[in-house]
């Protein structure tokens, strides 16, 4: 035993000198975030309406992969390859539930397909009704324990219909009534208004809009897909299915941003790796936001990567379903 040990020594010692350091790049936890290319999913597959006019080309949302808390490994790798983007925490992330992000991605598409009913139905001259209402959809850890919590519908702030206007009325220090609305069930919580917060509650509150009555019949399938990034995408497709002219030319239309109920496009994050997955995935049209002339501007940051590829798919910027809707009728008449 001591003979054949002896024998394999310097096998063993140069087998933990490269496993160890292996495994502690492989282990150690980094508080960074790493997105990479992901894929596009057509809108079809999650939005089904009961009466649809014919569509021979398609339209495609794009998501990326994002990894929390990424290690050591998977940073080196990132940052040494142009296709993923590794980034710190925002500040924000030591104030959460880190697993609060899936929750908050779910609450963000829920609200992106609601939007894009809404918008796409306006504009097919279909009735639809809606209400929008304050939404929970992040806490925070000053936030008391066992009272707000993701999703919550908030009726009123100190007697007031206005959040904003009935937080800020409250003096800081002080207790705040919230009246909210979970499950059908109303409850009341008094929530303190922090002065080492800033005056701060401990809730980060979006508006959230819900359709009540509408002619339109329809089926959500559940993705695994969260964000609101899909909502542009989303009001073309639903849009096109309801009208008799097939805008999709044949085409594989992909894009990305966020839709609001009054049919503008916002800003989205990851816009590199969604230039990569629609262009490795043989779309031939993105949308893509363009709101400003900022270097931090969706279209401005997507020409970058854009530039390197030798791809045929036409990068289109757009602030708004409307731009969308006429580059897409204009090239159904030039075809």
């Amino acid at each position: 035993m001591k003979k054949t040990l002896a024998n394999n020594i310097i096998i063993i010692a140069i087998f933990f000198m490269i496993y160890s350091p292996l495994m502690f790049l492989s282990l150690y936890k980094m508080e960074y975030t790493v997105t990479s290319p992901g894929y596009n999913d057509e809108v079809e597959g999650f939005i089904k309406l009961e009466t649809e006019y014919e569509q021979v080309g398609s339209f495609h949302t794009t998501s990326v992969f994002v990894i929390d808390e990424i290690t050591l490994l998977q940073k080196l790798i990132g940052d040494l390859d142009y296709r993923i983007e590794v980034e710190p925490f925002p500040d924000y992330y030591n104030q959460i539930d880190i697993d609060d992000i899936e929750v908050l991605g779910y609450l963000q598409k829920d609200e992106s397909i609601q939007n894009s009913l809404i918008v796409a139905a306006r504009n097919s001259n279909i009735l639809i009704e809606y209400e929008t209402f304050p939404t929970v959809y992040l806490t925070f850890n000053y936030l008391e324990e066992d009272t707000l919590e993701l999703g919550d519908k908030i009726i009123t702030v100190n007697g007031n219909t206005e959040f904003r206007a009935g937080v800020d009325e409250a003096e800081c220090g002080s207790l705040v009534e919230f009246v909210i609305e979970r499950e059908d069930e109303t409850l009341t919580f008094m929530l303190e208004k922090k002065v080492k917060y800033d005056c701060g509650i401990g809730i980060y509150v979006k508006n959230f809009t819900e359709i009540i009555s509408t002619d339109l019949v329809y089926e959500i399938i559940e993705t695994n897909t969260g964000g609101s990034s899909g909502g542009l995408m989303q009001s073309l497709y639903i849009y096109n299915r309801l009208t008799q002219n097939d805008i999709t030319s044949g085409l594989k239309v992909a894009g990305t941003g966020t839709i609001n109920i009054d049919g503008d496009v916002g800003a989205i994050g990851g816009i590199e790796q969604k230039i990569l997955t629609s262009h490795y995935n043989g779309m031939d049209i993105f949308f893509v936001p363009h709101l400003s002339d900022s270097e931090n501007d969706n279209y401005i940051k997507a020409l970058t990567i854009y530039n390197k590829l030798d791809t045929d798919m036409i990068l289109v910027p757009v602030s708004s379903f409307e731009e969308a809707l006429n580059y897409l009728l204009a090239l159904e008449e030039d075809n």
